[in-house]
Protein backbone atom coordinates (compact mmCIF):
# COMPACT_ATOMS: atom_id res chain seq x y z
CA UNK A 1 0.00 0.00 0.00
CA UNK A 2 2.66 2.35 -0.66
CA UNK A 3 3.78 4.12 -3.04
CA UNK A 4 7.52 5.47 -1.52
CA UNK A 5 8.94 8.58 -2.16
CA UNK A 6 12.57 9.81 -2.15
CA UNK A 7 13.26 7.91 0.57
CA UNK A 8 9.20 8.71 1.68
CA UNK A 9 7.31 5.64 1.72
CA UNK A 10 4.01 6.48 1.21
CA UNK A 11 0.86 4.49 2.72
CA UNK A 12 -2.01 5.25 0.86
CA UNK A 13 -5.53 4.74 0.98
CA UNK A 14 -7.38 5.15 -2.21
CA UNK A 15 -7.23 9.36 -2.24
CA UNK A 16 -5.16 9.88 1.04
CA UNK A 17 -1.41 10.08 0.98
CA UNK A 18 0.22 9.32 4.56
CA UNK A 19 4.52 9.39 4.49
CA UNK A 20 7.59 8.83 6.54
CA UNK A 21 10.54 10.04 5.10
CA UNK A 22 13.80 8.78 4.29
CA UNK A 23 15.59 10.47 7.28
CA UNK A 24 13.14 8.39 9.11
CA UNK A 25 14.33 5.62 7.91
CA UNK A 26 17.97 6.17 8.64
CA UNK A 27 20.26 4.12 6.15
CA UNK A 28 21.10 0.63 6.67
CA UNK A 29 18.10 -1.90 6.26
CA UNK A 30 20.82 -4.49 6.83
CA UNK A 31 19.03 -5.84 9.64
CA UNK A 32 21.07 -6.16 12.71
CA UNK A 33 25.33 -6.64 13.48
CA UNK A 34 25.12 -9.73 10.75
CA UNK A 35 28.30 -9.21 8.58
CA UNK A 36 27.22 -8.30 5.19
CA UNK A 37 27.82 -10.34 2.36
CA UNK A 38 28.76 -8.22 -0.79
CA UNK A 39 26.75 -8.99 -4.08
CA UNK A 40 28.84 -11.31 -6.12
CA UNK A 41 30.70 -10.33 -9.08
CA UNK A 42 28.70 -9.74 -12.85
CA UNK A 43 29.40 -13.06 -14.96
CA UNK A 44 30.43 -10.82 -18.25
CA UNK A 45 33.35 -12.94 -19.41
CA UNK A 46 32.51 -15.08 -22.27
CA UNK A 47 34.69 -18.46 -22.80
CA UNK A 48 35.38 -20.59 -26.04
CA UNK A 49 35.78 -24.41 -25.47
CA UNK A 50 37.87 -26.40 -28.18
CA UNK A 51 34.63 -28.85 -28.76
CA UNK A 52 31.59 -27.24 -27.65
CA UNK A 53 27.83 -27.42 -27.82
CA UNK A 54 25.55 -24.59 -28.38
CA UNK A 55 22.50 -24.50 -25.57
CA UNK A 56 20.05 -21.80 -26.04
CA UNK A 57 16.60 -21.07 -24.47
CA UNK A 58 13.98 -18.88 -23.50
CA UNK A 59 13.18 -17.26 -20.24
CA UNK A 60 9.89 -15.91 -19.41
CA UNK A 61 8.17 -14.57 -16.59
CA UNK A 62 4.86 -14.25 -15.05
CA UNK A 63 2.44 -11.48 -13.30
CA UNK A 64 -0.81 -10.76 -12.48
CA UNK A 65 -3.26 -8.72 -14.36
CA UNK A 66 -5.55 -6.36 -13.12
CA UNK A 67 -9.11 -6.49 -12.83
CA UNK A 68 -12.08 -4.78 -10.73
CA UNK A 69 -11.33 -5.92 -7.64
CA UNK A 70 -7.27 -5.79 -7.74
CA UNK A 71 -4.40 -8.07 -8.68
CA UNK A 72 -6.30 -11.37 -10.81
CA UNK A 73 -5.50 -14.62 -11.98
CA UNK A 74 -2.09 -14.67 -13.36
CA UNK A 75 -1.69 -12.89 -16.47
CA UNK A 76 -1.98 -15.52 -19.84
CA UNK A 77 0.85 -13.20 -21.51
CA UNK A 78 4.65 -14.37 -21.19
CA UNK A 79 7.31 -11.17 -20.57
CA UNK A 80 10.67 -11.86 -21.82
CA UNK A 81 12.87 -11.68 -19.08
CA UNK A 82 15.35 -9.33 -21.26
CA UNK A 83 18.69 -8.39 -21.50
CA UNK A 84 19.25 -10.11 -18.23
CA UNK A 85 22.77 -11.62 -16.65
CA UNK A 86 22.64 -15.81 -17.69
CA UNK A 87 25.55 -17.80 -15.91
CA UNK A 88 26.10 -21.59 -16.25
CA UNK A 89 27.60 -23.05 -13.18
CA UNK A 90 29.50 -26.71 -12.72
CA UNK A 91 29.04 -27.22 -9.34
CA UNK A 92 29.51 -23.68 -8.03
CA UNK A 93 32.07 -22.82 -10.62
CA UNK A 94 31.10 -20.24 -13.14
CA UNK A 95 31.81 -21.75 -16.40
CA UNK A 96 30.16 -19.64 -18.98
CA UNK A 97 28.37 -16.32 -19.10
CA UNK A 98 26.15 -14.48 -21.29
CA UNK A 99 23.11 -12.25 -21.80
CA UNK A 100 19.19 -12.69 -22.58
CA UNK A 101 18.26 -10.82 -25.81
CA UNK A 102 15.34 -8.98 -26.33
CA UNK A 103 13.27 -11.79 -26.44
CA UNK A 104 14.17 -13.54 -23.68
CA UNK A 105 16.23 -15.69 -25.73
CA UNK A 106 19.58 -16.61 -24.66
CA UNK A 107 22.43 -18.74 -27.00
CA UNK A 108 25.31 -20.00 -24.93
CA UNK A 109 28.57 -21.85 -25.61
CA UNK A 110 29.48 -24.43 -23.20
CA UNK A 111 32.18 -27.59 -23.13
CA UNK A 112 31.17 -30.52 -25.18
CA UNK A 113 31.04 -33.66 -22.69
CA UNK A 114 28.20 -35.57 -20.54
CA UNK A 115 28.43 -33.69 -17.70
CA UNK A 116 25.55 -32.05 -15.77
CA UNK A 117 25.27 -28.09 -15.68
CA UNK A 118 23.11 -25.43 -14.05
CA UNK A 119 21.69 -22.62 -16.35
CA UNK A 120 20.83 -19.45 -14.14
CA UNK A 121 18.77 -16.45 -15.60
CA UNK A 122 19.58 -14.12 -12.93
CA UNK A 123 17.25 -10.86 -12.03
CA UNK A 124 20.22 -8.57 -12.42
CA UNK A 125 22.39 -6.92 -15.70
CA UNK A 126 25.03 -4.84 -16.22
CA UNK A 127 25.35 -3.63 -19.34
CA UNK A 128 24.24 -1.07 -21.98
CA UNK A 129 20.58 -1.35 -21.21
CA UNK A 130 20.50 -1.41 -17.45
CA UNK A 131 22.72 -1.50 -14.39
CA UNK A 132 20.11 -3.00 -11.26
CA UNK A 133 20.29 -5.53 -9.12
CA UNK A 134 17.27 -7.52 -7.57
CA UNK A 135 18.39 -8.65 -4.55
CA UNK A 136 17.10 -10.76 -1.48
CA UNK A 137 18.32 -8.00 1.51
CA UNK A 138 21.00 -5.53 2.06
CA UNK A 139 22.97 -8.15 4.23
CA UNK A 140 23.33 -11.44 2.27
CA UNK A 141 22.62 -9.48 -1.12
CA UNK A 142 21.68 -12.29 -3.17
CA UNK A 143 19.76 -12.30 -6.78
CA UNK A 144 17.33 -14.29 -7.99
CA UNK A 145 17.55 -17.25 -10.45
CA UNK A 146 15.24 -19.03 -12.78
CA UNK A 147 17.43 -22.04 -13.29
CA UNK A 148 17.86 -25.42 -15.03
CA UNK A 149 20.10 -27.93 -16.07
CA UNK A 150 21.65 -29.53 -19.34
CA UNK A 151 24.25 -31.77 -20.17
CA UNK A 152 25.84 -30.17 -23.21
CA UNK A 153 27.11 -33.67 -24.93
CA UNK A 154 25.66 -32.00 -28.36
CA UNK A 155 23.50 -28.76 -29.80
CA UNK A 156 20.16 -28.41 -27.89
CA UNK A 157 17.54 -26.05 -26.23
CA UNK A 158 16.53 -26.18 -23.01
CA UNK A 159 13.11 -24.68 -23.91
CA UNK A 160 11.12 -22.17 -21.92
CA UNK A 161 11.96 -21.23 -18.53
CA UNK A 162 9.32 -19.53 -16.88
CA UNK A 163 9.41 -17.60 -13.36
CA UNK A 164 6.29 -18.37 -11.71
CA UNK A 165 3.78 -15.44 -10.59
CA UNK A 166 1.80 -17.91 -7.62
CA UNK A 167 3.05 -18.17 -3.96
CA UNK A 168 5.02 -20.94 -4.40
CA UNK A 169 8.02 -19.19 -5.47
CA UNK A 170 7.06 -15.80 -6.74
CA UNK A 171 10.21 -15.55 -9.16
CA UNK A 172 8.09 -13.59 -11.74
CA UNK A 173 7.73 -10.68 -8.63
CA UNK A 174 11.59 -10.17 -9.02
CA UNK A 175 11.53 -10.04 -12.44
CA UNK A 176 8.68 -8.21 -12.79
CA UNK A 177 10.55 -5.51 -10.77
CA UNK A 178 13.67 -5.85 -12.60
CA UNK A 179 11.64 -5.27 -16.34
CA UNK A 180 9.89 -2.53 -14.70
CA UNK A 181 13.38 -0.53 -14.36
CA UNK A 182 14.41 -1.42 -17.38
CA UNK A 183 11.10 -0.23 -19.07
CA UNK A 184 12.66 3.44 -17.30
CA UNK A 185 16.00 3.54 -18.61
CA UNK A 186 14.10 2.56 -22.15
CA UNK A 187 11.69 5.27 -21.64
CA UNK A 188 14.38 7.97 -20.74
CA UNK A 189 16.47 7.05 -23.55
CA UNK A 190 14.18 7.43 -26.05
CA UNK A 191 12.49 10.51 -24.79
CA UNK A 192 15.88 12.53 -24.42
CA UNK A 193 16.68 11.39 -27.69
CA UNK A 194 15.55 15.08 -29.32
CA UNK A 195 16.92 16.67 -26.54
CA UNK A 196 19.59 18.91 -28.48
CA UNK A 197 21.24 21.83 -26.80
CA UNK A 198 18.74 21.91 -23.99
CA UNK A 199 19.98 18.48 -21.78
CA UNK A 200 22.43 15.59 -22.34
CA UNK A 201 20.61 12.51 -24.23
CA UNK A 202 20.21 9.73 -21.34
CA UNK A 203 22.57 6.36 -22.31
CA UNK A 204 21.89 4.19 -18.75
CA UNK A 205 21.17 5.03 -15.36
CA UNK A 206 24.01 4.14 -12.53
CA UNK A 207 23.19 0.47 -11.14
CA UNK A 208 20.74 0.31 -8.39
CA UNK A 209 20.60 -2.24 -5.92
CA UNK A 210 16.34 -3.14 -5.28
CA UNK A 211 15.48 -5.61 -1.90
CA UNK A 212 12.45 -7.41 -2.23
CA UNK A 213 11.68 -10.72 -0.40
CA UNK A 214 8.13 -12.72 -0.75
CA UNK A 215 5.94 -12.30 1.76
CA UNK A 216 8.78 -9.56 3.79
CA UNK A 217 7.85 -6.12 4.49
CA UNK A 218 11.16 -3.91 4.26
CA UNK A 219 9.30 -1.47 6.67
CA UNK A 220 10.72 -3.79 9.17
CA UNK A 221 14.03 -2.19 8.84
CA UNK A 222 12.97 0.94 9.35
CA UNK A 223 10.98 -0.14 12.42
CA UNK A 224 7.50 0.01 11.23
CA UNK A 225 5.10 -2.90 10.72
CA UNK A 226 3.08 -1.04 8.11
CA UNK A 227 3.53 -2.39 4.68
CA UNK A 228 6.45 0.01 3.01
CA UNK A 229 8.40 0.67 -0.13
CA UNK A 230 10.75 3.30 -0.05
CA UNK A 231 13.74 4.59 -1.66
CA UNK A 232 16.71 5.59 0.89
CA UNK A 233 19.11 8.67 -0.45
CA UNK A 234 21.48 8.15 1.93
CA UNK A 235 22.28 4.23 0.53
CA UNK A 236 20.79 5.08 -2.76
CA UNK A 237 18.89 1.76 -2.66
CA UNK A 238 15.39 0.80 -3.21
CA UNK A 239 13.03 -1.58 -1.11
CA UNK A 240 9.71 -3.09 -2.41
CA UNK A 241 7.22 -4.52 -0.55
CA UNK A 242 6.47 -8.48 -0.88
CA UNK A 243 3.71 -8.43 1.54
CA UNK A 244 3.53 -9.14 5.19
CA UNK A 245 4.15 -11.90 7.70
CA UNK A 246 5.09 -14.21 4.53
CA UNK A 247 1.31 -13.66 3.16
CA UNK A 248 1.92 -11.85 -0.46
CA UNK A 249 -1.73 -13.30 -0.83
CA UNK A 250 -3.67 -11.68 1.73
CA UNK A 251 -1.74 -8.67 2.92
CA UNK A 252 0.06 -4.98 0.83
CA UNK A 253 2.53 -5.95 -1.91
CA UNK A 254 4.08 -3.78 -4.50
CA UNK A 255 5.75 -6.29 -6.56
CA UNK A 256 3.18 -6.07 -9.64
CA UNK A 257 2.09 -2.85 -9.21
CA UNK A 258 4.47 -1.06 -11.92
CA UNK A 259 3.44 2.13 -10.75
CA UNK A 260 5.14 2.28 -7.68
CA UNK A 261 8.09 0.47 -8.80
CA UNK A 262 8.87 2.90 -10.70
CA UNK A 263 7.86 5.73 -8.59
CA UNK A 264 10.73 4.24 -5.87
CA UNK A 265 12.60 4.16 -8.91
CA UNK A 266 11.87 7.75 -10.30
CA UNK A 267 13.52 9.22 -6.57
CA UNK A 268 16.53 7.11 -7.52
CA UNK A 269 16.71 8.99 -11.50
CA UNK A 270 16.13 12.48 -9.22
CA UNK A 271 19.20 12.02 -6.37
CA UNK A 272 20.85 10.45 -9.02
CA UNK A 273 20.92 13.49 -11.72
CA UNK A 274 19.64 16.14 -9.95
CA UNK A 275 19.09 17.60 -6.40
CA UNK A 276 15.97 17.47 -3.67
CA UNK A 277 15.38 19.33 -0.82
CA UNK A 278 12.46 17.23 0.35
CA UNK A 279 12.28 17.07 3.70
CA UNK A 280 9.62 13.97 3.55
CA UNK A 281 7.12 13.34 6.54
CA UNK A 282 3.66 12.95 6.35
CA UNK A 283 1.42 13.68 3.53
CA UNK A 284 -1.89 13.49 1.64
CA UNK A 285 -1.68 13.42 -2.21
CA UNK A 286 -4.70 15.75 -2.23
CA UNK A 287 -4.11 18.10 1.00
CA UNK A 288 -1.85 21.04 1.38
CA UNK A 289 1.96 20.25 2.26
CA UNK A 290 5.47 21.69 2.05
CA UNK A 291 5.93 23.15 -1.21
CA UNK A 292 9.04 20.80 -1.71
CA UNK A 293 7.77 17.10 -0.76
CA UNK A 294 4.50 18.20 -2.72
CA UNK A 295 7.09 18.51 -5.76
CA UNK A 296 9.05 15.65 -4.83
CA UNK A 297 6.12 13.15 -4.61
CA UNK A 298 4.33 14.49 -7.31
CA UNK A 299 7.37 14.02 -9.55
CA UNK A 300 7.60 10.74 -8.52
CA UNK A 301 4.03 9.77 -9.14
CA UNK A 302 3.94 11.55 -12.51
CA UNK A 303 7.46 9.23 -13.74
CA UNK A 304 5.53 5.89 -12.52
CA UNK A 305 2.59 6.67 -14.44
CA UNK A 306 3.98 7.99 -17.43
CA UNK A 307 6.65 5.32 -17.94
CA UNK A 308 4.33 2.58 -17.83
CA UNK A 309 1.54 4.32 -19.85
CA UNK A 310 4.49 5.13 -22.18
CA UNK A 311 4.85 0.96 -22.59
CA UNK A 312 1.07 -0.34 -21.72
CA UNK A 313 -1.16 2.10 -22.58
CA UNK A 314 -2.12 2.06 -19.06
CA UNK A 315 -2.82 5.62 -17.17
CA UNK A 316 -3.55 4.77 -14.10
CA UNK A 317 -1.79 5.10 -11.11
CA UNK A 318 -2.30 1.40 -8.69
CA UNK A 319 -1.42 -0.03 -5.63
CA UNK A 320 -2.80 -3.25 -4.61
CA UNK A 321 -3.73 -5.25 -1.82
CA UNK A 322 -3.61 -9.28 -1.81
CA UNK A 323 -4.48 -11.27 -4.95
CA UNK A 324 -7.40 -13.28 -6.07
CA UNK A 325 -5.38 -16.27 -4.94
CA UNK A 326 -6.55 -14.77 -1.47
CA UNK A 327 -9.38 -14.64 0.38
CA UNK A 328 -8.45 -10.61 1.01
CA UNK A 329 -7.50 -8.03 -2.28
CA UNK A 330 -8.03 -4.85 -2.94
CA UNK A 331 -7.01 -1.92 -4.57
CA UNK A 332 -5.85 1.13 -1.85
CA UNK A 333 -5.98 3.16 -5.20
CA UNK A 334 -7.12 3.17 -8.44
CA UNK A 335 -6.31 6.38 -10.24
CA UNK A 336 -7.44 7.37 -13.84
CA UNK A 337 -4.82 10.09 -14.58
CA UNK A 338 -7.06 11.44 -17.90
CA UNK A 339 -9.96 11.45 -15.90
CA UNK A 340 -9.46 11.50 -12.04
CA UNK A 341 -11.26 14.38 -10.08
CA UNK A 342 -9.76 13.73 -6.66
CA UNK A 343 -7.56 16.66 -6.65
CA UNK A 344 -9.59 19.99 -6.75
CA UNK A 345 -7.44 23.10 -5.56
CA UNK A 346 -10.06 25.85 -4.05
CA UNK A 347 -9.95 29.17 -6.09
CA UNK A 348 -6.70 30.08 -4.57
CA UNK A 349 -4.32 30.62 -6.93
CA UNK A 350 -0.89 29.19 -5.94
CA UNK A 351 -2.18 26.57 -3.29
CA UNK A 352 -2.20 23.63 -6.24
CA UNK A 353 2.04 24.26 -5.71
CA UNK A 354 1.83 23.10 -2.46
CA UNK A 355 -0.54 20.16 -3.26
CA UNK A 356 1.44 16.64 -4.82
CA UNK A 357 -1.68 15.04 -6.89
CA UNK A 358 -1.84 19.41 -9.01
CA UNK A 359 1.66 18.88 -9.49
CA UNK A 360 1.49 15.29 -10.55
CA UNK A 361 -1.52 16.34 -13.18
CA UNK A 362 0.28 19.06 -14.27
CA UNK A 363 2.85 17.30 -15.34
CA UNK A 364 0.99 14.66 -16.66
CA UNK A 365 -1.52 17.23 -18.75
CA UNK A 366 1.45 18.73 -20.20
CA UNK A 367 2.79 15.37 -22.19
CA UNK A 368 -0.51 13.87 -22.27
CA UNK A 369 -1.89 13.44 -26.03
CA UNK A 370 -4.96 12.11 -25.10
CA UNK A 371 -8.41 13.78 -25.16
CA UNK A 372 -9.72 13.61 -20.84
CA UNK A 373 -12.55 14.66 -18.78
CA UNK A 374 -10.59 16.05 -15.52
CA UNK A 375 -10.78 19.73 -17.20
CA UNK A 376 -14.32 19.15 -17.95
CA UNK A 377 -15.56 17.91 -14.91
CA UNK A 378 -14.13 20.06 -11.99
CA UNK A 379 -15.76 23.55 -10.81
CA UNK A 380 -12.58 25.22 -10.20
CA UNK A 381 -11.21 25.13 -13.69
CA UNK A 382 -11.92 28.27 -15.92
CA UNK A 383 -10.21 27.05 -18.84
CA UNK A 384 -12.52 23.91 -20.06
CA UNK A 385 -10.01 21.89 -22.56
CA UNK A 386 -7.28 23.90 -22.37
CA UNK A 387 -4.85 20.63 -21.85
CA UNK A 388 -5.78 19.07 -24.87
CA UNK A 389 -4.01 21.31 -27.25
CA UNK A 390 -0.67 21.35 -25.31
CA UNK A 391 1.75 18.91 -25.79
CA UNK A 392 5.08 19.58 -24.13
CA UNK A 393 8.10 17.29 -24.81
CA UNK A 394 9.41 15.31 -21.83
CA UNK A 395 12.88 16.19 -22.66
CA UNK A 396 11.78 20.32 -21.20
CA UNK A 397 11.57 18.41 -17.60
CA UNK A 398 14.79 16.44 -18.23
CA UNK A 399 16.45 19.58 -18.82
CA UNK A 400 15.35 21.30 -16.32
CA UNK A 401 15.66 18.26 -13.47
CA UNK A 402 19.31 17.51 -14.59
CA UNK A 403 20.77 20.90 -16.18
CA UNK A 404 19.52 23.46 -13.46
CA UNK A 405 17.88 21.57 -10.38
CA UNK A 406 21.88 19.55 -10.30
CA UNK A 407 23.30 22.73 -9.83
CA UNK A 408 23.90 23.89 -6.70
CA UNK A 409 22.67 27.65 -7.18
CA UNK A 410 19.21 26.58 -6.45
CA UNK A 411 17.88 26.05 -2.90
CA UNK A 412 13.97 24.80 -1.85
CA UNK A 413 13.53 23.40 -5.17
CA UNK A 414 9.55 23.05 -5.41
CA UNK A 415 7.53 22.99 -8.45
CA UNK A 416 6.85 26.67 -9.36
CA UNK A 417 10.93 26.53 -9.50
CA UNK A 418 10.77 24.11 -11.77
CA UNK A 419 8.09 25.75 -13.83
CA UNK A 420 10.01 28.83 -13.67
CA UNK A 421 12.65 27.27 -15.26
CA UNK A 422 10.39 25.21 -17.64
CA UNK A 423 9.62 28.57 -18.77
CA UNK A 424 12.80 30.65 -19.03
CA UNK A 425 14.11 27.46 -21.62
CA UNK A 426 14.62 28.26 -25.44
CA UNK A 427 11.86 26.76 -27.68
CA UNK A 428 9.75 25.77 -24.21
CA UNK A 429 6.37 25.03 -24.68
CA UNK A 430 3.73 26.99 -22.84
CA UNK A 431 1.56 25.18 -20.26
CA UNK A 432 0.37 28.10 -18.10
CA UNK A 433 -3.44 27.36 -18.89
CA UNK A 434 -2.61 24.27 -17.84
CA UNK A 435 -1.22 25.11 -14.36
CA UNK A 436 -3.92 28.19 -13.93
CA UNK A 437 -6.03 25.14 -14.06
CA UNK A 438 -4.37 23.23 -10.78
CA UNK A 439 -4.38 26.67 -9.06
CA UNK A 440 -0.15 27.08 -10.00
CA UNK A 441 2.29 29.50 -10.60
CA UNK A 442 5.33 29.31 -12.66
CA UNK A 443 7.29 31.25 -10.23
CA UNK A 444 8.46 31.36 -6.28
CA UNK A 445 6.10 34.19 -5.18
CA UNK A 446 4.18 32.02 -2.38
CA UNK A 447 7.23 30.04 -1.82
CA UNK A 448 11.08 30.72 -1.75
CA UNK A 449 11.07 34.16 -2.90
CA UNK A 450 13.89 35.95 -2.98
CA UNK A 451 14.57 38.72 -0.67
CA UNK A 452 16.63 41.53 -0.18
CA UNK A 453 16.87 44.31 1.79
CA UNK A 454 17.21 47.81 -0.10
CA UNK A 455 16.14 51.31 0.23
CA UNK A 456 12.09 51.58 0.57
CA UNK A 457 9.33 50.47 2.15
CA UNK A 458 8.20 46.59 1.32
CA UNK A 459 4.80 45.71 2.35
CA UNK A 460 3.48 42.02 2.48
CA UNK A 461 0.04 40.89 3.33
CA UNK A 462 -0.72 37.60 4.34
CA UNK A 463 -4.62 36.19 4.36
CA UNK A 464 -4.95 33.49 6.86
CA UNK A 465 -7.35 30.86 6.90
CA UNK A 466 -8.38 28.90 10.12
CA UNK A 467 -4.77 28.65 11.94
CA UNK A 468 -4.43 25.64 14.49
CA UNK A 469 -1.94 27.04 16.94
CA UNK A 470 0.33 24.15 16.06
CA UNK A 471 2.86 23.54 13.13
CA UNK A 472 1.10 19.89 12.19
CA UNK A 473 -1.55 20.99 11.15
CA UNK A 474 -0.51 24.50 9.88
CA UNK A 475 -1.59 25.45 6.29
CA UNK A 476 1.47 26.07 5.01
CA UNK A 477 -0.21 28.13 1.67
CA UNK A 478 -2.62 30.21 3.50
CA UNK A 479 -1.19 30.82 6.87
CA UNK A 480 2.85 30.66 6.22
CA UNK A 481 4.81 32.94 3.97
CA UNK A 482 8.18 31.92 3.09
CA UNK A 483 11.18 34.03 1.60
CA UNK A 484 14.68 33.18 0.67
CA UNK A 485 17.46 35.01 2.07
CA UNK A 486 21.22 34.91 2.13
CA UNK A 487 23.45 35.93 4.45
CA UNK A 488 26.74 36.95 4.23
CA UNK A 489 27.99 35.47 7.58
CA UNK A 490 27.87 37.40 11.23
CA UNK A 491 25.17 39.52 13.28
CA UNK A 492 21.84 39.13 12.13
CA UNK A 493 18.54 40.90 13.65
CA UNK A 494 15.38 40.08 11.59
CA UNK A 495 12.34 41.95 12.58
CA UNK A 496 8.64 41.52 11.78
CA UNK A 497 6.42 44.29 12.29
CA UNK A 498 2.78 43.61 11.87
CA UNK A 499 -0.41 45.34 12.06
CA UNK A 500 -1.64 42.96 15.24
CA UNK A 501 -4.90 41.30 13.71
CA UNK A 502 -3.47 38.08 14.02
CA UNK A 503 -0.60 36.53 15.74
CA UNK A 504 2.68 36.44 13.76
CA UNK A 505 5.41 34.46 14.66
CA UNK A 506 8.59 34.56 13.19
CA UNK A 507 11.18 31.63 12.19
CA UNK A 508 14.58 31.33 10.41
CA UNK A 509 15.10 27.98 8.76
CA UNK A 510 18.44 26.54 7.52
CA UNK A 511 18.30 25.82 4.38
CA UNK A 512 17.27 21.83 4.55
CA UNK A 513 15.06 22.39 7.20
CA UNK A 514 12.38 20.54 8.60
CA UNK A 515 9.15 22.39 8.99
CA UNK A 516 8.37 23.10 12.90
CA UNK A 517 11.63 21.60 13.77
CA UNK A 518 13.21 23.20 16.20
CA UNK A 519 16.84 21.87 14.98
CA UNK A 520 16.40 23.05 12.07
CA UNK A 521 15.66 26.43 13.35
CA UNK A 522 18.66 29.12 13.42
CA UNK A 523 16.25 31.44 15.48
CA UNK A 524 12.80 32.01 16.02
CA UNK A 525 10.71 34.45 17.96
CA UNK A 526 7.35 33.64 19.25
CA UNK A 527 5.51 36.00 21.39
CA UNK A 528 2.15 35.92 22.73
CA UNK A 529 1.50 39.49 21.94
CA UNK A 530 2.67 42.54 20.66
CA UNK A 531 3.42 43.78 17.25
CA UNK A 532 6.64 42.55 16.80
CA UNK A 533 9.02 39.95 16.93
CA UNK A 534 12.60 40.11 16.43
CA UNK A 535 15.37 37.25 16.30
CA UNK A 536 18.57 38.64 17.06
CA UNK A 537 21.77 36.54 16.24
CA UNK A 538 25.58 37.41 16.74
CA UNK A 539 27.49 35.31 14.48
CA UNK A 540 25.19 33.45 12.04
CA UNK A 541 27.20 31.19 9.22
CA UNK A 542 27.11 32.48 6.14
CA UNK A 543 24.46 30.52 3.94
CA UNK A 544 21.12 31.03 2.29
CA UNK A 545 18.09 30.33 4.47
CA UNK A 546 14.10 30.00 4.56
CA UNK A 547 12.33 33.08 6.25
CA UNK A 548 8.81 32.16 7.76
CA UNK A 549 6.25 33.90 8.83
CA UNK A 550 3.40 31.95 10.63
CA UNK A 551 0.15 32.98 11.44
CA UNK A 552 -0.37 31.50 15.00
CA UNK A 553 -4.03 32.22 15.88
CA UNK A 554 -6.56 34.91 14.21
CA UNK A 555 -7.84 35.05 10.85
CA UNK A 556 -8.70 37.97 8.58
CA UNK A 557 -6.19 39.81 6.22
CA UNK A 558 -2.37 40.87 8.09
CA UNK A 559 -0.03 43.23 6.75
CA UNK A 560 3.57 42.90 7.80
CA UNK A 561 6.92 44.14 7.08
CA UNK A 562 10.46 42.51 7.32
CA UNK A 563 13.62 44.07 8.11
CA UNK A 564 17.62 43.82 8.88
CA UNK A 565 19.80 46.37 10.01
CA UNK A 566 20.41 46.84 6.92
CA UNK A 567 16.91 47.75 5.85
CA UNK A 568 13.51 46.63 5.07
CA UNK A 569 13.67 43.37 2.71
CA UNK A 570 11.97 43.45 -0.68
CA UNK A 571 11.63 41.10 -3.55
Amino acid sequence: MRISTFGYAIILTPILFLCACAEEKKSGGGGGSAPVIPEASYCSTISTFTTSSTITGTAIYKRRAFYALGLGDVDTTDYPIRRAEVRVLSGSTVVQCGETDNSGNFSLSLPQNSNTYTIQVNSRAFNSYVKTSILNDPTNNVFYSLTTTVVPDSNKSVGTLTASATNSTLLGGAFNIYDQILKANEFLRDKTAGCGALCTTFTVATKSQVYWKPGFNPGTYVGTSSGLSFYSPSESKLYILGGLNGDPDNTDTDHFDNTVIIHEYGHFIEDQYSKTNSPGGSHTGTGVIDARLAWGEGWANFFGVYVNSYFTGDTRYRDTKGNKDGSVHSFFFNLELDSDTSDAPAALLGQGNFREFAVTQSLWDSVDKTADALNTSVAYNSNPNNDEAITANFYEFWSVLTVYFSTSSYYFRNFGLFMELQNALAGRTDVSTILTSFQQRANRIDYGYTVTAPNGTCNYTIQSSSPSTSFAGSDQYRDNDFYQYTHTGGALTLTLTHNGNSDLDLYLYTSNYQYGSTSSMAGSSNQSSGTTETITLSNLAAGTYMINVMNYSGTGSNTYTLSTGAGQLCH
